[in-house]
């Protein structure tokens, strides 16, 4: 069916926070400072300095000429945070829907609204994010947990001068911490969960090592393992012969082919995951201006079905075989045929090397990444939701009372970059960062659709025969594509005095790609190949002012460009599934932003931010499928705008040990102008408008408004032991999934509390953290095609977030001399 098958370290403790919540804590200051229980109580000394490297160079985060956010590493730790999903709950202005990792190669990170793409996909998707991501200074994709990094920098508007490609809405920065010379360091870290509606526990367990390697070298290792234990039950499900997607149904009446009902069963928490992670890093550094560390990142996350239930079915029979009757669906219980399950290994290689010259560093990142998945999906409701002329070559006439049809959905994307830079060491006249860039990346995204024993009980029933390999499929689809990048890029700042600063920059850039398509149909027997390839050249801007008006008070102004790279689709151009060929390429999307802003600390030690932009969007990529034949399709809609203010503060309550951290943020994104592009109508013709908008359409992704406020205490208490408590609270506002006039795609807005409580003793920790603390059902998907002709409220799947969660961490961390 469409809907579900598209979906399916802590050395020292931060005491100051920032901008926004995260889970039950707030965003904690970036530099490591010892407890001490003695300190004084003046609100005042509260007041540290926060360094982020957002600009390729350490800065002060009050001196980034745009808005920008920073989690420490020990927050995340302390709150349990394990992956950019659950991060992006707890910032205003930055969305995406976690779904479950079952559809982590379909979730897009969203900043200030800018998406004008379907939410709801499983598949690797072919469009480039409209968000960079990177881990430490390499970009990344596939799946990596949160593990053992010193922060997470949030950089909100077109990041394209540095980032390049893919920064368009901004960049996230998962900064790893790197390992210590002449250090050592060791920490274990396990935790034990209950979920609500769940009758398994969940566990995390984790441990690093930071060693010398002699007085020039240091390896530091990572590992940890996680079993998320699901909280879906799920009714109605077919048993199988074997293998998820190809295997036959086994036969209650094996004797009669044509007529029997298949053999059904229930089972519980069916969306578990279980991560296996671990970073390996080596940094060697024979004299002072030389660094060269080099490292590998590996991840493998295996799990069954997703987050998906249908509570409006009231319970009955299965439309396709009336002998058999369903329980009614609820609260996180799912009825379908398809038990799903996936799988995903990622890996991700770097060399950093870098010489500090004195009136500049000269550094080298070359990154190696790749990562590959398996997952198998419910497909009933894209076949039986088919116009009728089309459904009885699948399911046959009569229908096959047991009927199942099961996506299979493999991906894979590899790809090398190199980039140099060569960065001013600061405080002069004129400060700069130039770089060259290259990248070559090759993908593969498949699908195959599996009928398996319909053939044989159309042939034993005399009816309208179905044609299918030899394993059940009907359609076998694969895609392989290339895409290769060269790219000059730069800023230059003139400090005209130290209170006044002016930056250009820009990016010139070549890319290349190429996409070919082969595909089985096995009903209609027939089969094909197609490719595209193509070639562009392009460059942006950047422009930014900034005021120092008063100490540590700055006003701020900048126009920056960012852009995603163009494309091919590949899909049958002849026939019945034919698509027109006008539809075949999509255009590079480019946003020019401006952005106008207030930041600064005061003396009292209160932190703001506050900012107002405007983001004009041209050719804006729509991921989606075609509306008939279901093929995967990126198109260009002419034009759309988002636009809103961002706010955040932070500021102490009467003293250091008690502090409050509010965000909000205001995005208003629109569709600008009408578009109307051509599908085929599934019989060989095509719809004029398969796929439209109109101008003021709201687009899909982002709420309108979202907030958080943590309030934070520490205790010191007389041992010299410490106490951390805090309350948080984050609203995100409704939803859209797709651009779409269909009620069922508006996710309501929802408000999630959590709280923490952590007591550290020496270099002991014990904490208790609770999430959703009042169990909170949260849609992030609605149902594609509700109360359907032939599946009735069967077809209304809703694809739902985590319930209340209650964690328990223990941790031991031995760090001497920190």
């Amino acid at each position: 069916m469409k809907r579900a098958s598209h979906r399916g370290p802590s050395s020292a403790w931060m005491r100051v926070a920032l901008s926004s919540g995260l889970a039950a804590a707030p965003i904690h200051t970036l530099q490591a400072q010892s407890q001490d229980a003695q300190a004084p109580a003046s609100v005042a000394s509260a007041v540290q300095e926060i360094v982020v490297t957002a600009t390729r160079r350490a800065a002060g985060i009050e001196t980034v000429p745009y808005n920008i956010s920073a989690v420490s590493g020990d927050d995340l730790l302390r709150t349990g945070t394990q992956d950019i999903g659950q991060l992006a709950k707890q910032v205003p202005g930055f969305d995406m829907a976690d779904r479950g990792r079952a559809s982590l190669a379909g979730e897009i990170p969203i900043i200030r609204g800018m998406n004008t793409s379907n939410t709801d996909r499983n598949e690797l998707v072919f469009e480039q994010a409209p968000v960079g991501t990177y881990l430490g200074d390499s970009p990344m994709i596939g799946y990596f947990p949160i593990e053992d990094v010193q922060r997470i920098e949030i950089l909100r508007g077109p990041q394209g001068t540095l980032y390049g490609a893919g920064a368009l809405g901004g960049a996230i920065r998962f900064i790893p911490n790197s390992p210590r010379l002449n250090a050592w360091e060791a920490g274990v870290d396990v935790s034990g969960s209950t979920v609500d509606h769940s009758s398994s526990m969940g566990y995390t367990y984790s441990g690093l090592l930071n060693a010398p390697l002699g007085s020039i070298a240091a390896i530091r290792l990572s590992a940890r393992r996680e079993h998320d234990p699901g909280f879906i039950d799920q009714y109605g499900i077919q048993k199988r012969q074997g293998d998820p997607a190809a295997s036959p149904v086994i036969l209650a009446n094996p004797a009669d082919v044509a007529n029997s009902p298949a053999v059904y069963y229930s089972k519980k928490d069916v969306n578990y995951a279980d991560v296996s992670s671990g970073r390996v890093s080596v940094l060697i550094q024979p004299m002072d201006p030389l660094k060269l560390e080099l490292a590998v990142n590996v991840a493998h996350v295996r799990g069954g079905g997703s987050p998906i239930d249908t509570p409006d079915f009231a319970g009955g029979p299965w439309p396709l075989d009336p002998r058999i009757t369903l329980p009614s669906g609820g609260r996180y219980e799912n009825i379908s045929p398809v038990l799903g399950e996936f799988t995903r290994t990622s890996s991700l290689s770097s060399i950093d090397a870098s010489y500090d010259m004195g009136f500049a560093t000269l550094s080298s990142t070359s990154t190696y990444y790749n990562t590959h998945a398996r997952s198998i999906h419910d497909g009933n409701d894209l076949i039986l939701n088919l116009p009728a002329g089309y459904r009885s070559y699948y399911t046959g006439n009569p229908v096959n009372p047991r009927f199942i049809a099961t996506l299979d959905s493999p991906d894979a994307n590899r790809a090398f970059t190199q980039e140099l830079r060569l960065v001013s060491n600061g405080h002069h006249l004129f400060d700069y960062t130039v770089g060259l860039f290259h990248q070559l990346e090759s993908h593969s995204v498949g699908v195959s659709i599996y009928e398996p024993g319909t053939a044989e009980q159309a042939a034993a029933s005399g009816g309208l025969p179905v044609n299918t390999s030899p394993l059940g499929a009907t359609y076998v689809n694969n895609a392989p594509g290339s895409f290769e990048e060269d790219a000059l890029f730069g800023e230059v700042t003139w400090n005209a005095t130290n209170r006044f600063q002016l930056t250009g920059g820009g990016r010139v850039f070549h890319q290349r790609f190429t996409q070919t398509q082969a595909y089985t149909i096995y009903l209609f027997d027939t089969s094909d190949a197609s490719g595209t390839s193509s070639s562009f050249s392009d460059h942006i801007f950047k422009v930014n002012a900034s005021y120092e008006y008063l100490h540590d008070q700055r006003v701020y102004a900048t126009f920056s460009q960012g852009f995603r790279r163009g494309g091919a689709n590949a899909f049958q151009t002849q026939g019945v599934l034919g698509e027109p060929a006008a539809i075949l390429t999509y255009q590079p999307d480019k946003a020019n932003n401006v952005e106008l802003g207030l930041k600064g600390v005061l003396e009292s030690g209160i932190r703001y931010t506050a900012d107002v932009f405007h983001v004009d969007w041209d050719h804006p990529q729509l991921g989606t499928f075609t509306s008939v034949n279901s093929w995967p399709v990126v198109v260009n809609a002419p034009k759309a705008r988002t636009q809103g203010a961002e706010f955040e503060l932070h500021t102490p309550l009467f003293t250091k040990q008690l502090n409050l951290t509010l965000g909000y943020a205001y995005v208003d994104a629109k569709l600008t102008q009408n578009f109307c592009i051509p599908n085929g109508d599934g019989t060989g013709g095509v719809l004029p408008c398969g796929l439209s908008g109109t101008a003021g359409d709201r687009l899909p992704g982002s709420p309108k408004n979202s907030a958080v406020a943590t309030l934070s205490y520490t205790q010191p208490l007389p041992d010299g032991s410490f106490l951390d408590l805090t309350l948080n609270a984050n609203y995100k506002g409704s939803v859209l999934t797709l651009l779409s006039n269909n009620p069922y795609n508006v996710n309501p807005a929802y408000t999630l509390f959590n709280a923490s409580a952590t007591y550290h003793w020496n270099q002991w920790s014990v904490g208790l953290v609770g999430n959703n603390l009042f169990d909170r059902r949260v849609i992030y998907a609605g149902p594609l095609h509700p109360n359907s002709e032939l599946m009735g409220t069967l077809s209304n799947t809703y694809s739902v977030g985590q319930p209340r969660t209650i964690a328990v961490r223990l941790g031991y961390h031995f760090a001497p001399g920190l």
